[in-house]
């Protein structure tokens, strides 16, 4: 299940070519609803079972969860699971990650370890499993996000910036404004599941049969990599992710 659900997620690596790598709540149910489009049907039955949830938008549903969870009375520590501030800052193309930058609190790094193992943990009562699977989800989403993989103006929240006339931060802006306007939406319009399908569908045919079908073998390509430190000092971030999934599973 695991790395069928992670070789799902690297799907989403379209962003990445399209220049849109951001995540508000529209890039997180898109990115969550073009992964489950790609699930294989027993991966599905057993991510829909941890989730209690059988609808056609059950990984959608909880894409966001994360984010709301860490603003509750008493949830601040998950704050830091979010991103990771590498301290040398991002090289042009590629960012070097070392173990000093992951600090003891944890980082999206090792929160996706820890909650990728135990989603698999039958000994966790089923609320616990739950929680982790509905971490998985969303920081698959955040850790494609350049902005929570470097530390320069603190994910550049900021740099202040304009967006088509809308003043906001540089994060703020990859997050959300730049997503809303794939779909013609206003920075601070009210998204709903249906805008989310809409972006997704959209995306999973240019996947299948459109402008990214040639880009599906790199996106896929590292996920089959069985070992690797994950705070080797010559891994990038997206190498490291590679660390949370022990083998290839077929995508298209």
């Amino acid at each position: 299940m695991k790395s069928s659900i992670i070789t799902a997620f690297a799907s989403t690596s379209l962003f990445a070519v399209s220049g849109v790598q951001a995540w508000g709540v529209l890039g997180h149910q898109t990115v969550a609803l073009v992964a489950q489009s790609f699930l294989l049907p027993t991966t599905i039955k057993k991510v829909q079972s941890v989730l209690n949830d059988t609808s056609s938008s059950y990984m959608g549903n909880v894409a966001t969860w994360a984010d709301q969870f860490r603003s509750q009375p008493g949830q601040g520590w998950s704050a830091g699971l979010h991103y990771i501030d590498p301290l040398d800052g991002p090289p042009p193309e590629s960012c070097v990650i070392h173990e000093m930058d992951c600090p003891a609190g944890g980082c999206v790094l090792s929160a996706l370890a820890n909650y990728t193992a135990r989603v698999q943990d039958t000994k966790l009562d089923v609320a616990d499993r739950a929680q982790a699977m509905k971490f998985i989800i969303h920081f698959m989403g955040d850790i494609a996000q350049p902005l929570h993989t470097e530390e320069w103006g603190q994910g550049v929240n900021n740099l202040t910036v304009f967006f088509k006339g809308y003043k906001t931060n540089m994060h703020a802006a990859w997050d959300t404004s730049i997503p809303n306007s794939m779909l013609s939406l206003a920075p601070t319009a009210n998204i709903t599941m249906d805008n989310s399908f809409s972006l997704a569908d959209q995306l999973h045919t240019a996947i299948k049969s459109g402008e990214y079908k040639q880009n599906v073998t790199s996106w896929v390509h590292p996920w089959h990599i069985k070992a690797r430190n994950p705070y080797s000092a010559e891994n990038t971030t997206e190498a490291i992710a590679t660390t949370f999934a022990q083998e290839r599973t077929q995508l298209v």
